[in-house]
């Protein structure tokens, strides 16, 4: 093996082992939780605990929602597998059937069946000391049409 060879094998060791050996975030103890909208994403240390922007959606068509069990931090705390409850302020809202989480975190389907502007809650029913987890405004649009145009 040449000598370059040799520099390069020892350096990818090198980085594989720094990689190897950098410790995960270490999560504190579970004291929330979080509901993540289509067009968000968790992010832990951050205020908000989630980057992006709630996407809207069509009235009357199911979209998924992620509820996670976090800590101050919005690390996910694996260990929790309690039951939640989904509610929403959309009265008309198909909503699904309580379910626990599965190391910290669980996705649920969730319908808006009105136009409107409306939140949707995950309701800890194992724990009632954790505050609900609220989600950010979901615009819920009617479809009013199709346009089927020509294809050129």
């Amino acid at each position: 093996m040449s000598l370059l060879a040799r520099l390069l094998s020892t350096i990818a060791m090198g980085a594989i082992l720094l990689v190897a050996s950098t410790p995960a975030a270490a999560q504190g103890p579970f004291t929330r939780l979080q509901v993540l909208l289509p067009g968000e994403n968790a992010a832990p240390g951050t205020g908000s605990g989630k980057t992006g922007s709630a996407l809207a959606q069509i009235s009357g068509t199911p979209f998924t929602i992620t509820v996670r069990a976090c800590d101050s931090q919005w690390n996910t705390v694996p260990t929790v597998s309690h039951t939640i409850q989904i509610l929403s302020n959309n009265a008309n809202a198909t909503l699904p059937a309580n379910a626990q989480l599965q190391n910290g975190i669980r996705t649920f389907t969730v319908t808006l069946n009105a136009s409107g502007s409306f939140t949707v809650y995950a309701h800890n029913l194992t724990d009632g000391t954790i505050p609900h987890g609220a989600s950010a405004m979901i615009a819920s649009q009617v479809l009013q049409a199709f346009d089927f145009g020509s294809i050129a």
